[in-house]
C-alpha cells in the first residue's frame, strides 16, 4: 500500500471514531444531572476509591475501576453493583493505562468522569528512605495521574464534554513532616489541575471541567485514624462536582463541597459560581 494509500485510510479511521463518539455524546443529553455516565476511577481497590466506585455504579453509572491491587479489586467488584467493571493494572504503566482507556473508549464510545484517586505516601523523612522510595510517590501520585489525564482529556475534548476530579489533600498546602514528596505532589495536582482549566478556557471547553477535591480526613489504608470521616462520605461532595452543569467556574478547588479558602481567590477570579441545588452544601 502506497504512503498517501496509509494516510488516507488513518484519516478515514480517525473520522469513523470521531463520527461514533460524537453520536454517543449526542444520545447523552443531560448526562451530568442523569446517572448514566461512563465513569473511570484509579485507585478503585481501597479507600475513597472504592466507595466511590461503589456510589456511581449504585447510582447507576457504568464504572470502570482501575488498580495494581487486584484483591482489592475484586472486593470491590463483590460490594457494587452489576455496572462496575474492575481492570488490575498499574497507574505508572503507559501500556496498562493506554488499553484500560483504549478498553472504555471501545466498549462505550466515550468516557464521561475521570476521577484521579490513586495515591500512595511511603512515609519518613528525607534522608531516612532511598531517594527511589521518594521518586515513587511523585510517579503514582503526580506523573501517572497527568498521564491518565493525558490519554482521557483528547476524547472528552472531542465531544467538547467531561469532567475531571483530581483528588488532593491539604498536604498539597501545608505540607507534613515524614510526607515530604506525598506534599510535593499534592501540591503539584492543585497546581496541575488550575493550569488545565486555563488551557481549557482558552480553547472554548465550557463542558470539560476539571476540579481538585480536598475529601477532608478519611479513614483508608494511608490513614487509619478511627476518628476520621468514612470513605463513603467522600462520595456526595464528588458526586455533586461531576454535576457542575456546562460553563461552570473551571478549576474550582473544593474542600468537600466548598471552595477550600486557601483557593477562594483563585476560584472568585474563574467565574461567579451559580448557587447549588436546594439542600447541597456549597
Amino acid at each position: 500500500m502506497s504512503r498517501s494509500a496509509i494516510f488516507i485510510r488513518r484519516c478515514l479511521d480517525f473520522c469513523s471514531v470521531a463520527n461514533s463518539q460524537r453520536k454517543a455524546y449526542k444520545n447523552l443529553e443531560g448526562a451530568m444531572s442523569a446517572k448514566n455516565k461512563v465513569v473511570l476511577i484509579t485507585g478503585a481497590g481501597s479507600g475513597i476509591g472504592r466507595a466511590l466506585s461503589i456510589g456511581f455504579a449504585g447510582d447507576g453509572d457504568t464504572v470502570l475501576g482501575f488498580d495494581r491491587d487486584g484483591a482489592g479489586l475484586s472486593n470491590t467488584a463483590g460490594a457494587a453493583a452489576e455496572g462496575f467493571t474492575a481492570t488490575a493494572g498499574d497507574v505508572t504503566s503507559d501500556t496498562d493505562v493506554n488499553a484500560w482507556v483504549a478498553a472504555a473508549i471501545d466498549q462505550h464510545g466515550r468516557v464521561d468522569v475521570l476521577i484521579n484517586n490513586a495515591g500512595i505516601a511511603n512515609q519518613g523523612a528525607l534522608t531516612e528512605r532511598p531517594f527511589a522510595d521518594w521518586q515513587a510517590v511523585i510517579d503514582v501520585n503526580l506523573t501517572a495521574l497527568a498521564r491518565c489525564t493525558y490519554e482521557v482529556l483528547p476524547h472528552m475534548q472531542l465531544a467538547r464534554h467531561g469532567r475531571i476530579v483530581n483528588v488532593c489533600p491539604r498536604e498539597g498546602e501545608t505540607g507534613r513532616r515524614t510526607l515530604s514528596a506525598y506534599s510535593a505532589s499534592k501540591a503539584g495536582v492543585a497546581t496541575f489541575t488550575k493550569s488545565l482549566a486555563r488551557e481549557l478556557e482558552k480553547e472554548g471547553q465550557d463542558d470539560v471541567l476539571v476540579f481538585g477535591l480536598i475529601p477532608g480526613g478519611t479513614l483508608t489504608n494511608m490513614n487509619t485514624n478511627p476518628d476520621m470521616q468514612s470513605p463513603e462520605e467522600v462520595y456526595p461532595h464528588t458526586r455533586y462536582m461531576v454535576e457542575r452543569p456546562a460553563g461552570h467556574a473551571n478549576g474550582r478547588m473544593f474542600f468537600r463541597s466548598q471552595d477550600y479558602e486557601m483557593f477562594s481567590k483563585f476560584n472568585e477570579q474563574r467565574a461567579r459560581i451559580p448557587s447549588p441545588p436546594a439542600g447541597v452544601e456549597d
